[in-house]
């Protein structure tokens, strides 16, 4: 009897060793990109990502440079596109509108399920939209 209990305990070992692996690479490649990648102030842009979780609950975020996670505000939309969970996706990409969005600093932030747990982030700038003058 003792002998089947470490046989289960060894393979229960073994299973959890491999999602912590699957985990540890999902959060190694995780990365972000925004298009275009210095957007003008009132302008949509969008933010793709690849490496997520594939759950429909992972969210980008979008934060003013050094803000705290929980400063995005109604910044923020699930990878499926919407703030509503839809298509759970590991790579694609999202639109922002850009009317509240002004000139500065920013982050793009990806995060897994509903959470604050990041798997990725990347600065960009807004830059002001220049008026011509006649």
């Amino acid at each position: 009897m003792t002998k089947e209990k470490s046989v289960e305990v060894a393979a229960e070992a073994q299973r959890l060793e491999g999602e912590v692996r699957e985990k540890a690479e999902s959060l190694k490649g995780a990365k972000l990109f925004v298009d275009p990648a210095e957007p003008e102030e009132g302008s949509p842009f969008t933010v793709g990502f690849s490496g997520s979780s594939g759950s429909p609950h992972a969210w980008i975020g979008i934060y003013p440079a050094g803000a705290s996670h929980g400063e995005h505000g109604a910044n923020w939309l699930y990878v499926g596109g919407g703030q509503q969970p839809g298509e759970g996706k590991t790579a694609g990409s999202v639109t922002f509108v850009g009317e509240q969005y002004v000139a500065g600093d920013y982050e793009a932030r990806l995060f897994r399920n509903n959470a604050h747990d990041m798997m990725a982030s990347m600065s960009f700038p807004i830059s002001s939209s220049e008026m011509e003058e006649f």
